[in-house]
């Protein structure tokens, strides 16, 4: 697992394969290693490139709050550093918020996009005031207490039967760091409204990708995520 520092902070990211690159950002509360399950049926075909976002997984960053196109921007200077100039993005809930950001900041970055799970609508006033609620309760009673509350809302009941993916989940939910899920969810309080830019996006459509295997059946419920 390689580590690089960008933009004053040290990233930690994977990088599998070879061929053209695809981006997998991860969602809330998890790290890049829940992409882990793409890497047998993607990497003889594509290059993955799997980072930790900042405030998640081994990624360290302490900041009151966590704007989403700052994730985005994290991401092109790791690109940048990788000397990758264009590339496939994937991203579950969180993350495909941030892969539409990415997509609004730099289109010509971007081959295509895969957004599981996702939403692409600004906060409600109610939402946002929901969102920061999370955010102080988390740091309050921290990241075991949300993840024993809300698992239930990130995995279908039948595959709670499931161990190991089960405790895959559980692992990734109560190791995230509180502050850095408490910054996220400021941010997310007062990420974009992005349904204008839908209907402008233009990718292009010579790079097919095969049916993604289910991502442990994760689920969105609502957008408070």
């Amino acid at each position: 697992m390689p580590h690089i520092q960008l933009r004053g902070i040290q990233h930690s990211y994977d990088d599998h394969g070879k061929g053209t690159p695809i981006v997998f950002v991860h969602g809330h509360p998890f790290n890049r290693t829940m992409w882990k399950y793409q890497v047998p049926r993607f990497s003889a075909e594509y290059r993955l490139i799997m980072p930790d976002l900042r405030g998640y997984g081994e990624t360290v960053a302490v900041t009151p709050k966590t704007m989403l196109d700052e994730m985005a921007l994290d991401i092109l200077h790791l690109l940048e550093a990788l000397q990758i100039d264009r590339a496939i993005f994937c991203g579950l809930s969180m993350g495909g918020q941030i892969v539409l950001d990415f997509y609004r900041l730099f289109p010509d970055k971007v081959k295509a996009l895969v957004i599981a799970d996702s939403d692409a609508r600004g906060e409600t006033s109610e939402s946002y005031r929901q969102r920061l609620q999370k955010a102080d309760s988390i740091l309050e009673t921290g990241m075991k207490k949300h993840t024993d509350d809300t698992i239930h809302q990130y995995i279908a009941a039948a595959s709670s039967a499931n161990r190991p993916m089960y405790t895959h989940l559980y692992e990734m939910m109560t190791s995230t760091r509180p502050e850095g899920a408490a910054a996220a969810h400021r941010g997310r309080a007062e990420r974009r409204d992005h349904l204008p830019l839908l209907p402008s996006i233009r990718v292009g459509s010579r790079h097919r990708l095969a049916h993604i295997p289910r991502i442990g059946q994760l689920r969105q419920l609502d957008s408070t995520w």
